[in-house]
């Protein structure tokens, strides 16, 4: 994860001076995404048979989670790929405490919402549902991929 996190500008550049085009830069990132998680997941996977059973479900969820972050990763890297210096500072410390104080501030006001959403059976019935968390994974994955897409195509060669 710390790959796709810390090299993106790197990569760029290196793709760049030697004449290969963001498109296949994009596909060999990607390619390499899919097969860091899966040989990460698989090495997880043997350590945790020295303690418990192989468990197809979380088997599943664990190479979901590993992909999900990878993939966030990526994109959180492709897009420092696009800022200098100064700008990955500025991002990468405030950007972190505004989502914190916002996660607050939007706790907080829940507070007092709770109690008029636990009263409605709807609410309770969409929150209850297995697919709930299916459906939001997927559309998180949708963003974080085109974001992460997005991103890769607008690095530029810079003087740092």
């Amino acid at each position: 994860m710390a790959l796709f996190l810390v090299t993106p500008y790197t990569d760029f550049k290196w793709a760049i001076q030697n004449g290969i085009s963001r498109k296949t830069l994009w596909q060999g990132r990607i390619l390499s995404l899919f097969l860091m998680t899966l040989v990460v997941w698989f090495i997880a996977q043997l350590v945790g048979l020295m303690n418990t059973p192989f468990d197809l479900v979380s088997a599943w969820h664990s190479l979901l989670s590993y992909f999900s972050l990878s993939l966030t990763m990526m994109a959180i890297g492709n897009g420092f790929a696009l800022l200098n210096r100064r700008w990955k500072w500025i991002v990468g410390i405030g950007l972190p405490m505004a989502c914190l104080v916002l996660l607050m501030m939007l706790a907080y006001s829940l507070v007092g919402l709770i109690p008029a959403l636990s009263a409605s059976g709807v609410f309770k019935s969409i929150i209850i549902s297995n697919v709930t968390g299916w459906v939001i994974l997927v559309i998180y994955l949708i963003i974080v991929y085109a974001l992460a897409r997005f991103f890769n195509n607008k690095i530029q060669l810079r003087r740092d």
